[in-house]
């Protein structure tokens, strides 16, 4: 045998070895994409540091428990962007109206999230087989407030799809090596991996939630509870295999005290539970009215987590329009024994035809 037939020889085998590589990772990654999704999407599941920014991923009863005819909120977080590993973008908007009548209302609006690894640096790896993840979630929501004197009873309902996606547009497969060009060849086809172009996903999703809250003139108090996915949807978006979604559960409860005539306190908890995992906040924090001018208050706030993590907010209110931003820490043991996970957010909510004759029970928070 010459030294070109050993060569050629040694190059098929390695070409027959990565082929078969390639089919494994495919049938591996198959599995493997759908669970770490999952995952993600756990830890994105209505999981904002400022809770009551995004009350209708908090509960859909709060549809419309406003002291204005409406209000859009817009939210981004970011989060695991200082660690050595794919940090995940998280966008929350939402718009509802309330429709006031004698004695009770409606609430009705509609919301968005979507969570995201950012393109270029945000993939899930194989080998050389690289997917970037969109989670979105819509939904319409609509509730009924009841008015029962000082007391309120509100219920909502959020139908909804779930959409997920995965774009695979810079893998790079062992079948598109041209040992000519010596690199891989994005414009050659992928083989077998040509079935698994950019899957993506689409299920409907419907989520409900109870609320109460009362006003006792020196302070207010709320408690609610919420389930989402309620259908527990098959979130695999691989027709082969099947993932239920677990059903999120969200118990809420707090109060507002008036301390004077400018300063408020505002202890609350957050019980979140899906799956075997659950997650415990518990917190508050103190607000300063400023007045008749456009600045209309300054609050600060924080929050402990089970899990071991520390939020800060910092809110202001200018006009109709209230600002938030944010910053939590807290170890993960999961990345090394000093790692810890940082996350940012920055919110803004505008409220317009404040009326102060609506209907005053809303959530008595820090702001909105």
């Amino acid at each position: 045998m010459s030294i070109n037939d050993l060569f050629l020889s040694i190059i098929s085998i390695y070409h027959l070895k990565a082929a078969v590589i390639s089919r494994l990772n495919i049938k591996f990654f198959s599995i493997m994409i759908s669970i770490v999704l999952s995952l993600v999407s756990y830890g994105q599941d209505v999981h904002n540091s400022q809770f009551y920014a995004t009350p209708l991923t908090l509960n859909p009863a709060l549809t419309g428990a406003i002291n204005s005819q409406c209000r859009a909120t817009g939210i981004v977080r970011d989060q695991w962007r200082s660690n050595d590993v794919n940090p995940i973008t998280t966008y929350n908007a939402s718009y509802e109206y309330k429709f006031s009548k004698p004695g009770d209302y409606f609430g009705l609006g509609g919301v968005l999230i979507q969570d995201q690894w950012n393109p270029g640096t945000n993939t899930l790896t194989v080998d050389n087989f690289n997917a970037k993840a969109y989670n979105s979630r819509v939904y319409l929501s609509g509730a009924y407030h009841k008015l029962l004197g000082e007391h309120q009873l509100s219920f909502g309902v959020q139908p909804g799809i779930l959409y997920r996606y995965y774009s695979n547009d810079e893998a790079a497969y062992p079948e598109q090596y041209d040992r000519f060009l010596g690199d891989f060849d994005p414009n050659s086809a992928g083989g077998e991996n040509a079935l698994f172009s950019s899957p993506q996903m689409i299920r409907f999703d419907l989520n409900a939630g109870l609320e109460w809250m009362a006003d006792f003139h020196f302070f207010q108090a709320h408690a609610g509870i919420a389930s989402f996915h309620l259908l527990k949807p098959n979130q695999a978006i691989f027709s082969d295999y099947k993932h239920r979604l677990n059903r999120l559960w969200i118990m809420t409860a707090g109060t507002k005290h008036a301390i004077g005539e400018s300063w408020s306190i505002f202890p609350n908890i957050i019980y979140m539970r899906q799956g075997k995992s659950e997650k415990f906040h518990f917190g508050g924090g103190i607000e300063k009215t400023l007045g008749e001018g456009n600045w209309k208050h300054i609050n600060l706030s924080g929050y402990a987590r089970t899990s071991g993590a520390l939020i800060g907010i910092l809110g202001m209110g200018y006009k109709n329009f209230d600002f938030g931003f944010s910053y939590d820490a807290g170890l993960n043991l999961d990345l090394g024994p000093f790692a810890i996970d940082k996350a940012f957010e920055f919110s803004v909510v505008y409220k317009c035809n404040f009326d102060p004759e609506l209907p005053s029970f809303y959530i008595p928070c820090n702001r909105y």
